[in-house]
């Protein structure tokens, strides 16, 4: 479960060393709305139904979308959590790309998804990050370690150091 792991999140050493997260300050890209946003409800309860923290969430949804439930990314992910339609039609989401619009329907899908990369790869958050952003058998080809595209490390490195701004408000 990450909401017991933030001890992986103060070192970057021990999972392949190639993996710099920078600190928190330097992190302009913390939407200060994100924690007080219209969809908290949403978040607060798909996040505790599935053990992940909802400040990851928020954290993800911040990156994906900026908070925007109409966000369609190039290669068709859709929404808040920019889903993919085929991943959320193996998750059981009927009409995926008419329901991943919906915010609930998306963030169902999305920490759905997030609770099995977590459960894969052991609540180690920066193997679960890398794993949204790149797939989970990316990460696996790479020796459980955030592979070496500069992509998937600057998305880990925002994506973590929001949850741990976002942590360090409570």
């Amino acid at each position: 479960m990450l909401a017991t792991r933030t001890a992986f999140l103060t070192s970057s050493a021990g999972r392949g060393g190639s993996l710099i997260l920078a600190p928190s300050t330097c992190l302009p890209c913390v939407d200060a709305g994100a924690r007080r946003s219209r969809f908290d409800a949403i978040i607060e309860s798909t996040a505790r139904s599935r053990r992940i923290d909802a400040d990851l969430v928020r954290a993800i949804v911040q990156v994906e979308s900026g908070f925007n439930p109409d966000a369609v990314s190039s290669k068709g992910a859709i929404g808040l959590m920019q889903v993919m339609p085929d991943t959320a039609a193996d998750l059981g989401l009927s009409e995926p790309r008419r329901r991943l619009f919906e915010p609930e329907s998306n963030l169902t899908a999305g920490v759905a998804y997030l609770s099995q990369l977590d459960a894969q790869f052991s609540g180690v958050p920066e193997l679960v990050v890398a794993a949204y952003n790149a797939g989970g058998g990316a990460v696996q080809r790479y020796g459980n370690a955030v592979p070496p595209f500069p992509e998937t490390q600057e998305y880990v490195r925002r994506v973590l150091g929001i949850w741990r701004t976002l942590r360090q408000g409570r």
